[in-house]
């Protein structure tokens, strides 16, 4: 059972019993990525995963996420939609020492006093995805391209440029 904690004890018995599991993540108990999403949007995530022994005796997470996130635009503030594909393969590892010895392209998953994070695991994997400035593609609905500018209503107006006049003063002092 893929559960937002899951005890270290259980996790090579979920691996070798091929469990495999399919389920919505609650994007609401991912504080992080909340701050990202639009409120007026429904964004949804499926994690469809699973616990595999690889042949290096390594107990690894195998999970896929997909769905859609509303993200909000950094232009208008509207929302902007991300599909999410993403394709995961982490190392579960007890310490930091563990996770220094693996090799690359090993990325790893800390298990916390005993027990797996996984929600705050997949929480890292969105938001390492996401678009580090998510905003309408041009000639989309953003509400910043409608003022003409690239500007939210009324913000062309507060534009300020402290150094419109640097290259005349320069120049006079030559």
């Amino acid at each position: 059972m893929l559960t937002e904690r899951i005890a270290a004890s259980r996790l090579r018995a979920l691996a070798l019993s091929g469990s495999h599991e399919r389920r919505a993540l609650p994007l609401a108990a991912m504080p992080r990525l909340a701050e990202l999403l639009a409120g007026e949007q429904q964004s949804n995530v499926t994690l469809d995963g699973r616990f595999v022994v690889d042949a290096a005796d390594r107990l690894c997470l195998e999970a896929e996420l997909s769905g859609e996130l509303w993200l909000a635009c950094q232009r208008c503030l509207g929302a902007v939609r991300w599909p999410v594909q993403l394709a995961v393969r982490l190392v579960v590892v007890e310490d930091e020492a563990a996770a220094q010895a693996l090799d690359d392209p090993f990325d790893s998953l800390l298990l916390e006093a005993g027990e797996l994070p996984l929600f705050r695991a997949m929480e890292d994997e969105l938001l390492a995805a996401a678009p580090l400035v998510p905003r309408h593609a041009k000639g989309a609905a953003c509400r910043a391209s409608a003022a003409g500018d690239g500007e939210p209503d009324g913000a062309a107006a507060d534009t300020h440029r402290p150094f419109a006049g640097l290259q005349e003063l320069l120049a006079r002092g030559r």
